[in-house]
């Protein structure tokens, strides 16, 4: 699953930069935050992440990512991003940690407004619950995932850009006795991309 995107990735990068070179052509660094949830389906049942967590849990998404101008309007690059859930009520304590780690692809047709973005990579679940006087435990999973952003972004200064979007991924999970199978997040972020 994760060579397609990885070979488009490294073809993206061997290809000519676009005719308006300088600093189109440089390489460009992101930083976004953001908030996000989602869910997990396991034997059957889904449930949404705030099922499994205290009371009014801290939702927080943080992203880096790098990447390079390549053909025509696409940029290509990698991505890690972390989207981690934390609830905690009367002693009782959840925690669920997602990160994804990314080769992704971008059209960007217009010198400032809309975006698209491809990515796929590995991806690693921890959930943990702690229950005073009760029961504690951890679940780790690893696997796979592909995901769906579409933004838009405003230059600043020449080397400075705003960035604003929403983003959809699914994610397969490898077999475990008590893991999920399959787990969806959706999020919304905003950052700063310089080059």
């Amino acid at each position: 699953m994760i060579a397609p995107v990885t070979a488009l990735t490294l073809a993206l990068f061997a290809a000519p930069p676009p005719t308006d070179a300088g600093a189109d052509a440089l390489p460009r660094v992101g930083v976004q935050l953001g908030s996000g949830t989602g869910g997990w389906r396991t034997d059957g049942r889904s449930a949404a992440f705030g099922d499994l967590l205290a009371r009014d849990p801290l939702r927080l998404s943080l992203a880096f990512e790098g990447s390079c101008a390549a053909a025509g309007s696409f940029v290509g690059g990698l991505r890690l991003s972390s989207l981690y859930l934390r609830a905690g009520e009367a002693g009782t304590l959840t925690v669920l940690h997602l990160t994804r780690l990314e080769a992704a692809a971008s059209w960007r047709p217009l010198r400032a407004g809309p975006y698209a973005r491809l990515g796929m990579g590995p991806a690693v679940l921890r959930y943990d619950a702690r229950v005073p006087g009760l029961a504690s435990g951890r679940l780790t999973s690893s696997g796979a995932g592909l995901s769906l952003a579409a933004g838009a972004f405003w230059p600043v200064t020449d080397r400075i850009e705003l960035r604003i979007e929403a983003e959809g991924a699914w994610q397969a999970w490898l077999p475990s006795l008590a893991g999920p199978d399959l787990s969806w997040t959706l999020g919304g972020a905003a950052g700063l991309g310089w080059r």
